[in-house]
């Protein structure tokens, strides 16, 4: 998950009533925005994609619930609550059809308030992961047959690329092209690979005694070329905490994580940054949770795609040929099969931290693992 404050858009022409609702928002700690008529509204909704609207229903220019379907418009995914005043309660069903979360009569306590807050959001969250958990099962469903039908023509291709490469009479354009050909054959076996990977159950059987500080250093050493690409000044810090529990973890999957995260963080240092790889294990702070963190000062992550990281096919490689499933294996990798957590904090153009954390068998932990 994207940690960052959740962002609350408040439309209203009362100062005092503005001026109360921002500091009991801001208090419990929600990023808010203030609008005070219709129209510049609708642009900040546009402009800032809030994930809810505290909306009143009698503004300058346009009435509230002219704003609510304009907003409907542009958005089904905003959460919209309204405020009216005593005596407006012949409004809601209309407010309600129009497309309103939930409604509250001023004026506002501050419990009131953010009861309804949380509650709408609280929602919103559960609708969120219903969608993605039914997307997630049709892809898992889909990926197999998917990849069948794209990995027999490849096959086929290869092979007749090879006979054509025996056969032909030097030339260089046909020799690029047969370049071209071999790397998109290597793309899409990759994206098979991922399809698969991102598809199929943890096998139990592969699971087995692992000193998480092995899977970082075996990762590191793998990566290294890249720390050592002229093109870029790369400070790497390794501070791996001695002799920690042993988990019991599928290590290809551990190390195909840590490898990602890795990646990531070189491809976001465009010239020169560093990247921080943090071990430790304290059950007084963490509980039986093992924590890796990764720290990098590349170019951040931009609020209004933070959201969508996790999502299968989302990428912003597509220059390079990302096939957007990286990180949603990732979060399968740790969250389902190891029943971890995997966390990404980021800020455009300060560095992205991410932590992932691992549960530990308290007898385990009694025993203690190897040191680096």
């Amino acid at each position: 998950m994207m940690n960052e404050k959740r962002k609350i858009l408040i439309v209203d022409d009362e100062n005092d009533v503005v001026d109360t609702i921002n500091t009991i928002l801001n208090e419990e700690g929600f990023e808010t925005h203030v609008s005070t008529n219709g129209k510049d509204a609708l642009r900040k909704v546009q402009e800032l994609s809030p994930e809810l609207v505290l909306l009143d229903c009698y503004l300058p220019e346009m009435m509230g619930i002219e704003v609510l379907r304009e907003i409907r418009k542009l958005s089904e995914e905003i959460a919209v609550v309204m405020m009216t005043g005593h005596g407006e309660e012949q409004l809601v069903v209309a407010l309600m059809k129009a497309g309103a979360s939930d409604y509250l009569k001023k004026p506002l306590g501050k419990f009131t308030l953010l009861s309804a807050v949380k509650d709408v959001l609280r929602k919103k969250d559960i609708n969120r992961e219903i969608i993605q958990s039914e997307r997630l099962l049709l892809l898992g469903e889909l990926f197999p047959f998917v990849a069948h039908e794209i990995r027999n023509p490849l096959h086929a291709i290869g092979g007749a690329l090879t006979i054509i490469q025996k056969r032909i009479i030097a030339d260089p354009l046909v020799e690029q092209s047969i370049t071209v050909i071999n790397e998109e054959i290597k793309r899409l076996t990759s994206f098979v690979k991922e399809c698969l990977e991102f598809s199929n159950p943890s096998d139990l059987s592969k699971f087995s005694s692992t000193d998480v500080n092995d899977v970082i250093t075996s990762s590191v050493d793998l990566m290294m070329p890249a720390f050592h690409d002229a093109a870029k000044q790369i400070d790497l810090s390794l501070s791996l905490q001695e002799n920690l529990p042993r988990l019991q973890t599928n290590f290809n999957e551990i190390k195909q994580v840590v490898l990602n995260i890795i990646k990531n963080a070189v491809e976001a240092i465009d010239d020169k940054g560093s990247l921080a790889i943090v071990t430790s294990y304290d059950p007084r702070l963490t509980g039986h949770f093992l924590t890796i963190t990764f720290s990098d000062t590349g170019k951040g992550i931009r609020k209004e795609i933070a959201k969508k990281i996790f999502d299968p096919f989302f990428t912003t490689k597509t220059a390079s040929g990302g096939t957007g499933l990286g990180l949603s294996v990732c979060r399968k990798i740790i969250c389902e099969n190891h029943r971890g957590t995997l966390t990404i904090d980021s800020e455009e153009n300060r560095g992205t931290t991410v932590t992932i954390r691992l549960p530990v068998d308290p007898s385990a932990a009694m025993e203690g693992g190897s040191g680096v």
